[in-house]
């Protein structure tokens, strides 16, 4: 049994032998159990301890305890946590031959000053007189040496200490309940930035801003005042236009050129009220989403119909393109067809609704509505006329330059008509008015003066030309030879004086526009007209694809006798004779065009 004088004023760590220690359950330290401070005598400088009897499992290892210095007491320290506690206690290290466990205190330093902590109640060190030595794996986990010989040295508190116990830590009803706490602080949020937003809103709405992210017809106009934005948006419309494509070029027209007036007045208003009507919350809604996702506005444009469609019939006339009729032409070597080309308009009404919507939907450039002008007369239409049903000559004196002039400029009128199946062939219609400016000039015409039995020869405007429809009528008559009369005359009216070039009666005056000289095709085939003048001689045929061998009676076609025959050369001097007389009557028909 071993003695162990323990000093009252410092704590130290006392070293016990655990060869006599009983044995104890693995995982358990004996020291574990609450220790007590025992009253201790101070001890004299010359006092030593008498040598514990060794023990067989301890022999070599002998531990000497020195003499303990007389220790004053410090004040008592701040109260600390078990582990502070733990951490000021100084690391006995295993003893050696060189180094025995406890150094005697020098003479210099008499006194040893060791850490001292105010127990709560005093520690008790209790040591069996039968004392066992403890395995070494019931003393894993605890603070204990092992020494070089396999002694298992256990640091234990010094007698003066105790372990202060966990003080007891009241929980608050907050701290206990932690969804509470992320409540409060999530509401505590919600305020400030609700309350940042509305104060943001509120200074917006009386800057007299229009909101961030209106756009306008493609301009932004948010952050300006109304004045700004109507500023911006009319410079903007002024560089609007419009391009119409066609296939072959482009048209660059400007809007304001179309008549187009933009509403800039009523469309800024609009767009300054935007975010200012309405619920609070609704507004800020719209203000905080505009700013996200931007709003687009449409600039509405009033336009002018009537400027819109002129300019559109401009360039539609610029466009266009007649198309041209297939021909046959007939020569020696027998007929051929000249093929058709097509003509291109534009679709002014089609292309005017595209170009509002193009600009209401943000395009500038608008494909024109083209369409296809087919011809009236294809090379397949035409195809297998091949068939002369008639042709009738005249001749006439090229010495009379005005007259044969005219018979030059009817004839080529005429040349190439074709009348379809069912359509009415007019003179008149064919050739149209005939003046000046076309290049007809005065020669011999009958005029029949009023009040007058007969009429009389003057000079008078395209005069010659009733001599190309009298030889068109003759040639369709033989032709209604052929065909058993299809080529149906509707009108025709010979002169009040007989003519040289056609067998009386068988003349066709014409004059513009109340006489005339009209038939109608009767066939399901087109009817060709073909006229040619060479020299003295001007020859009047009709094509079709109809056979030749078709026998036909002529009706009411007989020729007509005039009412008076009078000689021409005589009718002829006789105007020279009266020039002056009939002054008048010449003017008149110059108008008239009677010939």
């Amino acid at each position: 049994m071993m003695s162990t004088t323990q000093p009252s004023a410092e704590p130290q760590d006392n070293l016990i032998q655990s060869s006599d220690a009983p044995a104890m359950p693995d995982n358990t330290i004996a020291a574990a159990e609450p220790l007590t401070t025992p009253s201790v005598a101070p001890v004299d400088a010359d006092h030593t301890e008498p040598e514990p009897s060794a023990s067989p499992a301890v022999a070599q290892a002998a531990l000497e305890v020195p003499e303990t210095p007389t220790v004053q007491e410090p004040a008592a320290p701040e109260p600390t946590s078990p582990q502070q506690v733990v951490s000021q206690v100084p690391v006995v290290e295993p003893p050696t031959e060189e180094s025995p466990l406890v150094e005697p205190p020098s003479a210099e330093s008499p006194h040893l000053e060791l850490p001292f902590v105010e127990a709560a109640a005093p520690v008790q060190l209790v040591q069996s007189k039968a004392a066992q030595p403890l395995p070494v794996q019931a003393l894993q986990g605890s603070s204990l040496m092992m020494g070089g010989d396999s002694t298992a040295a256990l640091r234990l508190p010094h007698p003066g200490f105790a372990a202060p116990s966990a003080p007891a830590v009241e929980q608050s009803e907050s701290s206990r309940n932690p969804w509470r706490i992320a409540g409060l602080s999530l509401l505590a949020l919600s305020v400030v930035v609700v309350g940042g937003a509305v104060g943001a809103y509120v200074s917006w709405r009386s800057s007299g801003q229009l909101a961030d992210g209106l756009i306008i017809q493609g301009q932004p106009v948010g952050g300006l005042t109304k004045a700004q934005a109507r500023q911006r948006l009319e410079e903007h419309f002024g560089r609007l236009f419009v391009t119409v494509e066609t296939p072959e070029k482009p048209y660059k027209l400007g809007l304001s050129e179309l008549g187009g007036h933009p509403q800039i007045d009523h469309i800024v208003q609009n767009a300054y009220w935007y975010g200012r009507s309405g619920s609070l919350l609704n507004n800020m809604m719209k203000v905080y989403d505009t700013r996200r996702n931007e709003h687009r506005i449409t600039l509405p444009v009033q336009w002018d119909k009537v400027q819109l469609r002129k300019k559109m019939w401009i360039v539609a006339t610029q466009y266009k393109q007649k198309p041209r009729n297939a021909k046959l032409e007939v020569n020696e070597e027998g007929v051929h067809i000249i093929p058709h080309q097509e003509g291109r308009a534009i679709n002014v009404g089609e292309t005017l609704k595209k170009l509002q919507h193009s600009y209401y939907v943000g395009l500038v450039a608008v494909p024109a509505t083209v369409e296809r002008v087919m011809p009236r007369l294809t090379a397949a239409s035409l195809a297998g006329t091949d068939v002369k049903l008639g042709e009738y000559p005249t001749h006439f004196d090229s010495g009379q330059v005005g007259r044969t002039k005219n018979l030059h400029i009817a004839a080529a009128a005429v040349n190439g008509k074709v009348v379809m199946p069912g359509e009415l062939f007019s003179f008149n219609k064919c050739t149209g008015e005939r003046t000046w400016d076309k290049g007809y000039r005065t020669a011999h015409i009958f005029v029949h003066q009023p009040g007058e039995e007969k009429a009389q020869v003057v000079e008078g405007l395209a005069g010659g030309t009733c001599q190309v429809s009298s030889t068109l009528f003759n040639a369709l008559r033989r032709a209604n030879k052929q065909i058993g009369g299809q080529l149906r005359i509707v009108q025709r009216e010979h002169h009040s004086l007989p003519v040289t070039y056609v067998p009386d009666g068988l003349d066709a005056t014409v004059a513009w526009p109340d006489k005339d000289f009209k038939f109608r095709n009767n066939l399901s085939y087109p009817v060709y007209i073909r006229t040619a003048v060479q020299g003295e001689r001007i020859a009047v045929s009709l094509w079709a694809r109809v056979p030749q061998n078709v026998d036909s009676i002529i009706v009411s076609d007989n020729a007509t006798p005039p009412k008076t025959a009078i000689d021409a050369e005589k009718a002829a001097q006789t105007v020279t004779q009266r020039a002056s007389a009939t002054k008048s009557t010449a003017v008149e028909s110059v108008k008239t065009g009677q010939g």
